[in-house]
């Protein structure tokens, strides 16, 4: 494949950084079927799970690294483009940009591209309002080792960029799917994967709950709780000792999937 041309924009008003400006906003990234991945991390994890990118910006701070990463991405086929500091900061997401921003086809995030193990276990994020908190789910599901994280009834696109950045680009190199939270139960159903959802009121203890198994563990929105599909199955709680009565939904997460690797053995 014969790279593209290398382009130069300084102009803010460009119309390229418009476009890719507007990616900004969820109803383009839904319409363009687009997203901005920013940073050398994030990117190298997209290229690594066979994303495809329409075009690579590089700034004129970039370091070698990303300077390396964005000629890797021009050779398979992805517009270059050499970004002033002024025009590569309307793109950014970051209050200070990085060297390297690219921007992605959107990848679909369907049930049916997850592969599971024998023993599967995975994170079912319900109806989580904050794309923070969504990217440091999985990126504690993926460093726990995980099978997939699930989002159902998403309340954010799994393309915001601040899923992208708070997962380390995980988002792109983990098991992620979404789908309606009644289709996630019959899905779980049909693959005989047992359910547990945390919540304050639970009387079961995490490590009272048996975890070994194949199990999906669902944690709720902090604003509204679980959804109807997930009230009727078994609970467990994170105890509380302090005066607040819950846990950031994110820091749930993490303390409940290392819980079951530890009763797994420390096995991924």
């Amino acid at each position: 494949m014969n790279s593209p041309a290398v382009r130069r924009i300084d102009s803010t008003s460009n119309p390229a950084i418009r476009r890719w400006r507007e990616l900004h906003k969820r109803r383009e990234r839904d319409r363009q079927a687009l997203c901005i991945v920013e940073g050398a991390r994030e990117v190298s994890r997209a290229v690594g799970a066979d994303v495809e990118f329409e075009s690579v910006l590089v700034g004129d701070k970039a370091a070698l690294s990303e300077v390396e990463l964005a000629a890797v991405l021009n050779r398979r086929g992805a517009r270059r483009y050499e970004v002033g500091e002024a025009a590569m900061g309307k793109v950014s997401v970051r209050v200070h940009p990085a060297g390297i921003i690219g921007i992605a086809r959107s990848p679909a995030f369907s049930l049916d591209r997850l592969s599971l193990s024998d023993r599967p276990l995975l994170l079912i994020a319900d109806a989580i309002e904050k794309p923070g908190n969504v990217g440091a789910m999985i990126r504690s599901a993926d460093g726990a080792g995980a099978d997939a994280v699930i989002v159902s009834d998403p309340a954010t696109d799994l393309v915001n960029p601040n899923v992208i950045r708070a997962s380390q680009g995980a988002v792109f190199s983990a098991a992620v799917g979404t789908e309606s939270g009644e289709n996630v139960t019959g899905w779980l159903a049909a693959r005989e994967i047992s359910v547990v959802a945390a919540t304050a009121e639970a009387t079961t203890m995490l490590w009272d709950c048996d975890l070994t198994g194949p199990i999906a563990i669902v944690v709720g929105s902090e604003h509204a709780g679980l959804s109807a599909p997930w009230r009727e199955v078994p609970q467990i709680a994170i105890p509380m000792h302090g005066h607040s009565d819950s846990l950031n939904a994110a820091t749930a997460a993490a303390l409940l999937l290392y819980e079951a690797l530890r009763q797994r053995g420390n096995e991924s």
